[in-house]
């Protein structure tokens, strides 16, 4: 396109800021749109732009909804009607991860984004950029606000508790980190109560002081701001309202410090807990646990009072014998078959991490513990007790608990690797303590395309997978030399990561009549990522190439002293023992020393030429035969384009003509001629003895005439 076309497209739409910014070769668009843009999420169109914009906060924003973290929406993307388009790119941000950018299909363009944290990112830019051609971008800013509109499930039955009862109750919601919560009790005269984070639930815990009908009102707020209506923002989550109805206890309920403690078979072994001080309860006496009021109920624990503590409390020693969940009932103290006291704690499997295996995207459930920056994957735990139990992994994004599959023995998480990865291992916690478990980052190795070696052989360099050499290539000069050099910049591209590329090299010189000249192999070519790549800092340099490589310097036998028709082959692939034992990629290339002309000093015996003299002033031709006759010419032979290093079956020369030269009859005439000859040989390169054709003439210099001669010759090619 040319500057005038560009500049004349740039007025007319008035997109963009200042003919400076032009010249630069990056321009923003303004006013009229360039995008138009549609967002889906949940399979459903959602909001378009610019048509749905709003003022928030007094902003003018596209508001988009927001269903869960690290929700994928696809974009449908359409540019202002103009052929000069050529592409559009959707810029990084941290607000979110882009899975695909645009991909033409139709008439529109569809791209896929992953949300980092609506949470922490509520107003965010989206940027594209459109391209016109190489040098000439269009930036488009399209306002977003990402909104949450959190709902809270509950079940309005009212709860059933005993006097001094701590009770449990999920309030579920699909992004409960998108609540604020404090942890802290909250004491009043009738109740006590706290909200802490679950998965996919936020935790109440109540604890009744005063008998008879209670409500508990909840009066939430958000994290991040809300929409109401089209325009308004608020914080306020609607009041949840928790009915409970506290019982007396016809025996006497004692709490326990633990909510939840961890069974071990081994029957010796017990374990330091707190219980509720009361002047019933005996010291230096051991209470049967029980699931049953009544005689007969299952062995569950064993509680050995020690000694009274200073906080109202005695500090016992638990002796579990069976697993027991605060949903299935309540336990009770017994004291020589009678009850005396009841409470309420969970008794489960220690938790342990026994196995852990990794499902990465497009991939089968693997061993492999490794994992690579940028990467999106499932890991799945097996072992015991995750169900009371919180895991963590160590510097990873969008980590994402299913609790549709998981269970206390098998626990499935989704987690993204950030491209910024510092550490070389993702440390797994158990409930805040190392598990002993890990994966490991390791940088990738995979093989990329030759774009980002260039080859130059005296005309230019060019990108080795560039189309041109998907065939011979010709060259008609001479090859001073060739050079390979490596763009380290493109070996990386964004955020799709190949790390170092390992190369080799096998470089052969072939004469025309294909006898090899030489032969040499490179390897250990390594070529590292640019260190402006979001994983630059993080390669090893100690063995990479920077320098270009000059191929002369590695033959005997030089390219600049090559014959016609000679070829250079050279063979670059990726070092499969570097790759897992995969090939990677190929690439060949041919060139061929081409010549047009071919200039020899031929000899030969023309034997029966018919010759044609025109003798001077007197208008006479005198045609006869000759005999044996030599030539000595110079020739000029032409090659055929369309085969390597094949004569055409006709050449011409200049030179000198001995008729009869080898006629030994006493009445031959004997001359000699300056010759042009032109002659048709056969194209046949097995033919040692052939009988070519001749047409030329010239000037006998001894009969001091002109002469015309055509006819057969004797030639021999050894």
């Amino acid at each position: 396109m040319r500057f005038a076309d560009i500049f004349d497209k740039v007025f007319r739409l008035g997109h963009f800021l200042v003919l400076p910014m032009l010249l630069s070769g990056y321009v923003l668009a303004q006013d009229q749109p360039i995008v138009s843009l549609s967002i889906l999420n949940n399979d459903t169109a959602s909001v378009f732009y610019p048509g749905q914009l709003e003022i928030i906060n007094g902003q003018k924003v596209l508001p988009v909804e927001v269903q869960e973290l690290n929700e994928q929406i696809r974009l449908i993307i359409k540019l202002q009607e103009d052929d000069q388009w050529e592409s559009v790119r959707i810029v990084d941000d941290p607000a979110f991860q882009v899975i695909s950018q645009p991909l033409f299909t139709d008439d529109h363009y569809t791209a896929l984004i992953r949300l980092s944290d609506p949470v922490s990112y509520s107003f965010v830019s989206m940027r594209f950029d459109v391209s016109i051609n190489d040098s000439i971008k269009i930036r488009q800013t399209i306002p977003l606000f990402f909104h949450l509109s959190p709902v809270i499930v509950y079940e309005r039955e009212a709860v059933e508790l005993y006097q001094e009862e701590e009770r449990t109750i999920e309030l579920y919601t699909p992004i409960p980190y998108s609540i604020k919560v404090d942890g802290r009790w909250n004491t009043t005269k009738d109740y006590d109560y706290r909200l802490t984070y679950g998965l996919n639930a936020l935790i109440l815990q109540i604890k009744g002081h005063s008998l008879g009908t209670k409500t508990l009102r909840l009066n939430l707020k958000t994290n991040a701001p809300m929409l109401l209506g089209k325009q308004n923002l608020s914080y306020d989550l609607p009041p949840i309202e928790v009915q409970m109805l506290v019982k007396p206890n016809r025996l006497e309920f004692l709490n326990v410090d633990q909510s939840s403690v961890y069974f071990n078979n081994d029957y010796k072994y017990s374990q330091e807990l707190l219980i509720d001080n009361s002047r019933n309860i005996g010291l230096q006496r051991t209470y049967r646990i029980e699931d049953a009021q009544e005689g007969g109920g299952n062995l569950i624990a064993e509680l050995f009072t020690v000694s009274p503590v200073a906080n109202g409390k005695v500090l016992c020693k638990l002796r579990t014998f069976a697993l027991h969940k605060m949903g299935e009932g309540y336990l009770y103290l017994k004291e020589n078959d009678r009850t005396r006291f009841i409470t309420n704690f969970n008794i489960i499997e220690k938790p342990r991490i026994d196995r852990l295996q990794i499902l990465p995207e497009g991939a089968d459930w693997t061993n492999s513990l490794v994992v690579y920056p940028g990467q999106r994957f499932e890991a799945k735990l097996e072992g015991k007790g995750f169900d009371e139990s919180a895991i963590t992994f160590d510097g990873v994004t969008g980590l994402r608990y299913d609790s549709l599959k998981s269970t206390a023995e098998v626990a499935y998480y989704t987690m993204t690797v950030p491209t910024t990865a510092s550490k070389k291992n993702i440390e797994l916690f158990l409930n805040r303590k190392p598990s002993g478990h890990y994966l490991s980052v390791r940088e990738y190795q995979k093989p990329s395309d030759f774009d980002f070696v260039y080859i130059n052989y005296g005309d230019g360099y060019t990108a080795l997978n560039n189309q041109r050499f998907d065939k011979p290539v010709f060259y008609e000069s001479s090859i001073q030399e060739i050079n390979l050099v490596f763009d380290a910049q493109k070996v990386d591209k964004g955020d799709r990561f190949y790390g170092k590329q390992y190369l080799k090299m096998e470089i052969r010189l072939i004469n025309s009549r294909n006898a090899l000249l030489d032969i040499v192999n490179l390897n250990n070519i390594v070529v590292c990522p640019d260190e402006n790549s979001l994983r630059g800092n993080y390669y090893s340099r100690n063995d990479c190439r920077s320098a270009s490589l000059a191929l002369n310097e590695y033959l005997r036998q030089k390219t600049f002293d090559l014959e016609p028709f000679s070829q250079i082959l050279i063979t670059l692939s990726h070092d499969e023992s570097r790759y897992g034992g995969h090939s990677g990629y190929t690439r060949k290339v041919s060139l061929v020393l081409k010549r047009k002309l071919n200039f020899d000093i031929q000899f030969s015996f023309p034997a029966g030429l018919y010759l044609l003299q025109f003798i001077p002033n007197d208008n006479e031709v005198i045609d006869r035969l000759t005999g044996v006759s030599t030539t000595v010419l110079a020739q000029l032979n032409f090659y055929d384009p369309n085969r390597i290093g094949r004569l055409k079956p006709y050449s011409v020369g200049v030179g000198f003509l001995g008729l009869n030269a080898l006629n030994f009859n006493n009445e031959a005439q004997r001359d000699i001629g300056v010759v042009i000859l032109g002659s048709l040989v056969p194209i046949r390169r097995d033919i040692r003895f052939f009988v070519p054709l001749y047409l030329g003439g010239g000037y006998l210099i001894d009969a001091e005439r002109f002469f015309l001669v055509f006819g057969p010759g004797v030639q021999f090619r050894f």
